[in-house]
Formats: structure tokens, C-alpha cells, sequence
């Protein structure tokens, strides 16, 4: 009896000391696991850092500004320069809208500006924003050529979708078809919605009336700024 007693303490510390090993080892391969995905992570962040610049380096041509490269591209109708950023923009962090900062020229307006028509319907398919305007209060049609101006006019017309930049854009042009197109269609669409200058489909419809009114006249379009607002107002802007 004496002996079994004896050796029950003796169970026990071993059955502790064995325990505190496996914790021990445990908290070891813990360790070792988060060191080994820490320097993995840390390995490929740096691949990440690396092929950004790689990108970065081979696009912008010594450049550092990616905005200045964009906006000169589409000035000067360089166009696969332009399709290489726009491919690469989640990478390089662009905006497409960005503006020039010494005449708040956005990349549509100064392709549009120079009769770069290739580049016009290319940054209008990547979602460049017609209604915005430069530090002049102009927008890419009123500085376009002529033909650059029918491609401006004519492309709401061809997009499906009912999205809120065509929204803003068909209350800026007045075009009534596509507004009820639109509300027909998403009837859950923010009539209140802004484009990056703060401007509601209500500004746009009312901000360009004498621009659009004189185009209507020149290529025989429809223009129907009142009826948009009715629908508008309708749709609760």
C-alpha cells in the first residue's frame, strides 16, 4: 500500500512534466508558425512593393506623378501609353478624372479639346465623366471639334446599363429617352446622386441649358430639359 502511494505522487509529476512539455512544445510550434507566416507575409509584401514599382517605373518613364503622365497622354494622343495606365490603374492608383492643375483640364476634356477621337470613346468606355468642367467652367463639348462633339453627344445613347453616372450624364444633355429608360428600368437609382463635382442631376439638367439648346439646333437633336426635370421631380429629386 505503502509502495502504490509512494508512487502515485510520482504519476502524477511525471503526468504534470508532461503536460508542461506539450504546452511547452506547442507554444514553440505556435511560435514558429506565426514567425513563419509573419516573414512569408513580410517576403511577399515586398514582392508586392517591387512589382509596383516595376510597373510603376516602366509606365511613368521616370515620371512620379501618374496623374501628369495620364493627362499628357491624352493631350498629346498617345494612346498606348494611355490603354497601359488605364490597365494597370487599380496598381498605380488612378484617378481617371483627375485634373491638369494648371488648367483643371480633365483627360476627356484635353482629348476631346486636341480632336483625339480614339481616345475620347476609349476614356468614355474606362467611365470618364462628361459633365465635369475646368477651372474655365467648360466641359469636354464645348472645347471638342466637331466630330468629337457628335461622339460626346451620340455615346449615352448606346449604353445599356442604368447606372447613376448615366443618370447625370443624360439629365446634364437633357436627353428624356434615357432618363425614363433609366427610372424604368433601376427605379431604386439615387435621383439625388452627385458626380465628383457635388453637381445633382437637378444642376446638371439646369447648368447648360444655352450650350445644349444651340447643339439641338445645329444637329437637329432632341433636347428636353423640362421634361427631365418633371421626371425628376417625379422620381423624388
Amino acid at each position: 500500500m505503502d509502495t502504490k502511494s509512494d508512487a502515485e505522487p510520482n504519476e502524477n509529476g511525471s503526468n504534470q512534466r508532461i503536460n508542461n512539455r506539450l504546452a511547452s512544445a506547442s507554444s514553440s510550434h505556435i511560435v514558429s508558425q506565426a514567425n513563419h507566416v509573419a516573414s512569408r507575409q513580410n517576403s511577399l509584401n515586398r514582392v508586392s512593393s517591387a512589382k509596383y514599382y516595376d510597373i510603376a517605373s516602366t509606365i511613368l518613364g521616370g515620371s512620379g506623378d501618374v496623374e501628369e503622365v495620364f493627362l499628357n497622354a491624352a493631350k498629346n494622343g498617345n494612346s498606348s501609353k494611355l490603354e497601359q495606365l488605364l490597365e494597370q490603374r487599380e496598381t498605380v492608383d488612378l484617378d481617371i478624372d483627375a485634373k491638369d492643375k494648371r488648367t483643371g483640364n480633365t483627360a476627356l476634356i484635353w482629348a476631346a479639346k486636341r480632336g483625339h477621337s480614339k481616345i475620347v470613346e476609349l476614356l468614355l468606355r474606362n467611365g470618364a465623366d462628361a459633365t465635369l468642367c475646368n477651372y474655365e467652367a467648360q466641359t469636354a463639348l464645348e472645347t471638342a471639334f466637331s466630330p468629337v462633339r457628335t461622339l460626346l453627344l451620340d455615346w449615352l445613347d448606346k449604353q445599356p446599363g442604368n447606372s447613376e453616372k448615366l443618370l447625370l450624364q443624360a439629365a446634364w444633355q437633357g436627353n428624356l429617352a434615357v432618363i425614363n429608360r433609366i427610372l424604368r428600368e433601376n427605379p431604386r437609382v439615387n435621383v439625388n446622386c452627385q458626380n465628383s463635382e457635388g453637381l445633382t442631376p437637378l444642376m446638371l439638367v439646369a447648368r447648360d441649358t444655352l450650350l445644349f439648346e444651340r447643339l439641338s439646333k445645329q444637329l437637329n437633336r432632341y433636347y428636353s430639359p423640362v421634361q427631365v426635370v418633371e421626371q425628376l421631380l417625379e422620381a423624388r429629386a
